[in-house]
């Protein structure tokens, strides 16, 4: 069977073809059967009709894209999900790349997808190091996440446990019973 999966940031969404009717409209030239559909709600990860259609697909079936950013939000989930598919006999067919399955075009197209996914892995990472680097340059770096409470939020707390239990001093601060005994200690 020849399936067709569509996936829109919202239902008039009208920008670069990607219209859930633009969609419909490009699968169906491409001869796609049965068409699931889903629309961002909330949570990127929330395909409904995705998992849906993962569950019914069988070994032969072709799946049918327009781009393969509608099938997946990173290149590395999109590899995944191909290799999946493929081996339980399912073809996945981005309109823009072609098919991609185990012949000699399908796996060069794979390769240059996962070279393309390491690269984007590996510039993030270097970004990353290049930002921790700079900031370490900066006055007041401290590494790992910033401070919840300010030094003054601290320091009252220290002078209410003075004549304060620690949980009246708790629920006074917010300051949780842990870090006032951690904060009585180094005082």
């Amino acid at each position: 069977m020849f399936y067709g999966y569509i996936r829109a940031g919202a239902p008039s969404q009208t920008s670069n073809k990607n219209s859930l009717e633009d969609q419909k409209t490009e699968l169906k030239n491409a001869g796609a059967e049965k068409i699931y559909s889903d629309t961002f709600k909330g949570s990127v990860n929330d395909h409904p009709q995705l998992d849906k259609l993962l569950s019914v697909v069988t070994e032969g079936d072709i799946i049918v894209v327009t781009s393969l950013d509608r099938i997946a939000t990173s290149m590395k989930q999109a590899l995944e999900l191909i290799d999946t598919l493929g081996s339980r006999g399912v073809k996945v067919y981005v309109l823009n790349l072609g098919l991609l399955d185990d012949s000699p075009i399908g796996k060069l197209i794979k390769n240059i997808l996962t070279t393309t996914a390491e690269c984007e892995r590996d510039m993030r990472m270097q970004r990353t190091a290049e930002g921790k680097q700079a900031a370490k340059k900066t006055s007041g770096y401290r590494e790992g996440r910033p401070p919840k409470y300010s030094d003054e939020d601290l320091k009252s707390a220290l002078k209410f446990l003075k004549t304060h239990t620690f949980t009246e001093v708790t629920e006074m601060t917010g300051i949780s019973r842990s870090t006032l005994v951690r904060l009585k200690k180094k005082s």
